[in-house]
């Protein structure tokens, strides 16, 4: 019989609960404990490598929820959801089946919920705009329940990403990535490049709206929003700028960097280490600002709701760039913050975005 013993916790306030692993030599038992009524629960076992970081992984009411529990008869029922780094995921049932795999990549953040033995999540596994899909545990079903679209597009093109792997000079992996090429490619033309690491939320067509205007967008994967992948921001965007620079399509003299929030600090660290591989930026809702001078002979875009905190700064850092004779373009969506937080919102960034592009990159 494998000896158990306690490798780690974490506690979650709003549940009132420690979330135990404790591990033998066949991977993850994981017990939930209620400290207040002292009420143990069996989450279950997971057979997974990954045993001394399974808690430090686990999120319970975070954006990119890993380790979710639930009840169905009175029995609780545990996932884990995990992620090669790539674009795939992977769902994991406590005493349960091989995991489900499931490619969602492409920069889009992953949403999950678990009610009872139904596990709903966000994603486009079909090569179709992202919708809601219902993974039932118990059965192995996967069923889209909101669809992407409600009807065909009229006048745009459903472009699906390229999938790939980078890797480094030792032919070591060190992430996946996507791409968006034109919709109407022209193998005789050069077209401008957004990159950066994701996409800031999946219900913003920026790289839908990007292919059907005639540019490449490319991103490196990062599974979640607060994934330990951002620290590589820097180094998977000059990988993945490498590998775009050997497409003959590509104009490498129109290479745009994009970042959102806290992305934002690593766009504007790249721009001004290696001011001369950028045509320009793209900052969403920016957390951090560059230099002027790294803005010399460049094209700058802001995009950020009326209503964020920091809009007054940016107004301010747009007036002395005018007054040094450099170019920043600054869109307010009037009913917006530093997120999109309505349909309304995301319709008027939607509009933002595409005015960007029709300026010409």
């Amino acid at each position: 019989m494998s000896k158990k013993h306690l490798s780690e916790f974490i506690y979650s306030k709003q549940n009132g609960e420690f979330l135990l692993n404790c591990p033998d030599d066949k991977g993850c038992h994981v017990i939930r404990y209620h400290a207040a009524t002292k009420r143990i629960i069996d989450a279950g076992r997971f057979d997974s490598p990954q045993t001394c970081t399974f808690c430090q992984r686990s999120h319970w009411y975070d954006d990119s929820p890993i380790f979710m529990s639930s009840w169905k008869n009175n029995s609780p029922i545990s996932v884990y959801l995990s992620d090669d780094g790539l674009n795939t995921f992977y769902v994991t049932v406590a005493n349960g089946s091989a995991p489900l795999r499931l490619p969602w990549g492409g920069g889009i953040t992953v949403h999950t919920s678990l009610n009872g033995d139904h596990l709903y999540v966000t994603g486009s596994p079909t090569n179709a705009p992202p919708g809601i899909w219902d993974y039932e545990v118990t059965s192995g079903s996967l069923n889209c329940i909101v669809p992407g679209l409600e009807s065909p597009l009229k006048y745009a093109k459903y472009v699906t990403p390229i999938y790939g792997e980078m890797t480094n000079a030792s032919d070591m992996v060190v992430g996946g990535y996507s791409i968006w090429q034109p919709a109407a490619l022209d193998p005789h033309k050069k077209y401008p490049v957004i990159i950066g690491q994701t996409v800031n939320a999946e219900w913003l067509p920026y790289e839908q709206m990007a292919a059907n205007s005639g540019c490449y967008f490319a991103v490196a994967h990062r599974p979640y929003w607060k994934s330990k992948k951002v620290q590589d921001w820097a180094a998977d965007v000059m990988e993945l700028r490498n590998l775009l620079a050997k497409n003959p399509n590509v104009d490498t003299n129109r290479i745009y960097l994009w970042g959102h929030s806290l992305e934002t600090s690593y766009v504007v660290q790249l721009l001004q280490e290696k001011p001369e591989l950028w045509h320009g930026v793209i900052l969403s809702d920016p957390g951090g600002l560059p230099d002027l001078d790294a803005l010399k002979n460049k094209k700058a875009f802001i995009i950020t709701g009326k209503n964020s905190e920091n809009v007054q700064q940016l107004i301010e850092f747009q007036n002395r760039a005018v007054a040094a004779g450099i170019s920043i373009t600054l869109f307010l969506p009037e009913h917006d913050e530093h997120n999109p937080y309505s349909t309304r919102s995301v319709r008027e960034r939607t509009r933002d975005f595409a005015e960007m592009l029709n300026s010409g990159l």
